[in-house]
């Protein structure tokens, strides 16, 4: 709401209201360099008051002002548009010259200055004075309001009283005292003027209102083909707001709210961190005078588009600061962004593993279960053997960490891709010769136990008979070495100059040793041997004494089982990491490392006691079911190079 005052003093020269005149314009130009700053707000209310001058024209306009006051009253709808309503009261004056005397005799009737006008008792004056009594609703414009000094326009709709009167004893001239015309009129005001901010809540106005009216009887005097009268009011006055919050820099945080708390009230950022005062205070909660609240490297607007907390360090307690995050790319709002079951923290400073990736090395082992195995997170082959590891674990079952798993002589990739044997097995036809030997001594075929097909095993040929495995006649006498009385012939080979006598009968083949069974429990999905089960720490007991009882030459292999329920592969690979867990317990009590030979998981493929289907099992109860699958879940020595 603005109230305005207006004075109206009596200027006689003309010339001084031209010069005050080129005085506001050049207000109005000064102010236009003023600093940037917010003033006039939306959803503001101010009063204020006005002391103006009037000045009328009509038919008797001449050089007599007047004064006068308005109260006005501004809601600012918008920054650049508020709505007054004005009600002001002024008066003006016109002085009776002898030429208006003469000229207007429908009017004057030949009367002269002291005469009183004819049929009235108002004695005619050489000055007389018209009260305004008048009430606008205008629209206010405000031209540049993020400005200290806001020029303004004004455009509006209102009612004024005119009432005529002689200057002696205040009179009404005789039309107005006939009621000849009508008081109130409508008129237009239009205008410009400026307002100047003391502080947020005070202000000086000034204005020039131009009065277009709709009567010509201001005067007391209307002539055919004469213009409507009009008058003008200009003037100053204080303006004072009521209501509504000055935000100078528009960021939703009032200008005392940020005095008090020490940041800019011209900055809609006070720290440059790209988050406006008001969300750092009322939704983020952070530092609106610090850019980077928390001290992590990233400025806060950084941390909200990221994702992460602007009030911590480690927004997901992972081990690593929200710009470690943002470097590696991995989610500030999740431990383990990868969910490869190792925090981001542990994955960069502990591993230098990548925490957006669970498969670092693209292996086709996730990176936890690399740190478990042992293998490298960071070397898609740890041995070295061709092989990547996710193929000797998941495909293979060979061990990532040792290019030969077998000890064959052959690595690992080699009896995959090459030879075709098994990388598992030192012997894969059982002949009696490692692979590795079969393939890279003899030139004999190590998945064929009789390479060249003349009735011997190839490892009886190198081992006993001194013959060429890979050649059926090895003395070229036409004679196949099993037929032949010296297949060597004179100083052959290893064996010196005679052959070994051939046994009289053919010895009968030596049957394989059954597998030897362990019963040993493991703590649920995991490779940690229950030590503290009774019937594990016996089987345990009894596996310990029989390597130890084996000789130094004997070779085994432990194989895992486990039931059936659960995932097959699972069980699997589970199964493996079981029986290298046995391993590992066996050599840590003294067992010699060379004496098991190899691992192998079976999962369920190889069921000591067939397990009741899902729908049998729901007519026995768990614990019949669980005592046959128990039966499954075990390690197997398999006797690869016994001591006979």
């Amino acid at each position: 709401m603005c109230l305005l005052f207006r004075m109206e003093t009596r200027m006689a020269p003309l010339r001084r209201l031209r010069k005050d005149c080129v005085t506001l314009l050049l207000l109005l130009c000064v102010g236009t360099v003023s600093p940037l700053v917010a003033q006039i707000q939306q959803d503001r209310l101010s009063a204020g008051i006005f002391v103006d001058t009037y000045k009328y024209w009509g038919e008797f306009s001449g050089d007599l002002f007047g004064y006068g006051a308005e109260a006005t009253v501004r809601y600012d709808v918008l920054p650049h548009l508020g709505i007054a309503g004005n009600i002001g009261v002024g008066q003006s004056s016109f002085h009776v010259s002898p030429y208006q005397l003469q000229g207007f005799t429908d009017y004057y009737h030949g009367l002269n200055i002291g005469d009183y006008y004819q049929g009235s008792l108002t004695r005619i004056d050489a000055n007389n004075t018209i009260r305004f009594y008048h009430i606008e609703a205008m629209a206010v414009g405000h031209l540049q309001p993020t400005r200290d000094f806001v020029p303004q326009a004004f455009l509006g709709l209102g009612f004024v009283n005119a009432y005529a009167t002689n200057t002696s004893d205040h009179a009404p001239l005789p039309r107005v005292l006939a009621h000849q015309y009508g008081r109130w009129s409508a008129e237009f005001p239009v205008g410009l003027g400026f307002e100047y901010f003391f502080n947020e809540n005070c202000s000086i106005n000034a204005r020039a209102l131009l009065h277009l009216s709709t009567s010509d009887n201001y005067d007391d005097l209307s002539r055919p083909g004469s213009a409507n009268d009009y008058f003008v009011t200009a003037g100053a006055g204080l303006c004072f707001y009521l209501s509504g919050d000055l935000d100078s820099d528009g960021d939703g945080v009032p200008d005392r709210e940020e005095r008090r708390l020490g940041t800019n009230s011209r900055k809609v950022d006070s720290d440059g961190d790209s988050l406006n005062d008001n969300e750092e205070i009322n939704v983020f909660h952070s530092d609106p005078l610090k850019a980077d609240t928390d001290g992590d490297g990233l400025l806060d607007g950084e941390e909200v588009a990221f994702g992460s907390s602007p009030l911590k360090v480690d927004t997901d307690g992972d081990g690593l600061t929200d710009q470690e995050e943002f470097v590696h790319k991995s989610d500030p709002k999740n431990v383990d962004t990868d969910h490869d079951g190792l925090m981001d923290g542990e994955e960069v400073h502990r591993y230098g593993t990548n925490p957006a990736d669970n498969d670092t090395d693209h292996d086709g082992l996730n990176d936890a279960d690399e740190i478990r195995n042992g293998t490298d997170p960071l070397n898609p082959d740890s041995d070295h053997d061709g092989l990547s590891d996710g193929q000797e674990v998941l495909e293979y079952h060979t061990n990532p960490l040792k290019a030969d798993t077998d000890r064959d002589g052959l690595s690992d990739n080699e009896e995959v891709r090459n030879a075709g044997t098994d990388p598992l097995n030192p012997d894969s036809d059982n002949d009696g010769l490692l692979d590795g030997e079969e393939v890279l001594r003899y030139k004999s075929n190590p998945k064929n136990p009789d390479t060249d097909y003349d009735g011997w095993t190839d490892g009886e040929e190198v081992l006993r008979r001194c013959t060429n495995p890979a050649n059926p006649d090895t003395d070229g006498d036409g004679i196949i070495d099993s037929k032949d009385p010296e297949p060597c012939g004179t100083g052959c080979c290893c064996c010196g100059s005679k052959t070994p006598p051939l046994p009289k009968a053919e010895e009968p083949v030596k049957q394989a040793k059954p597998r030897r069974n362990f019963s040993i429990k493991f703590l649920r999905n995991s490779d940690q041997v229950d030590q503290n089960d009774p019937e594990t720490q016996r089987s345990l007991k009894e596996l310990e004494d029989y390597l130890r009882s084996e000789c130094d030459k004997a070779r085994v292999t432990f194989e895992g089982h486990t039931s059936s329920e659960g995932n097959a592969d699972r069980n699997r690979l589970l199964s493996e990491m079981r029986a290298k867990a046995v391993k590992q317990l066996m050599v840590s009590k003294g067992v010699a490392a060379e004496k098991i030979q190899g691992t192998i998981g079976f999962g369920s493929a190889l069921p000591l006691v067939p397990e009741p289907s899902a729908r049998d099992a729901r007519h026995m109860s768990k614990a019949e079911v669980e005592s046959i699958r128990k039966q499954n879940r075990r390690i197997s020595v398999r006797e690869d190079v016994s001591c006979d």
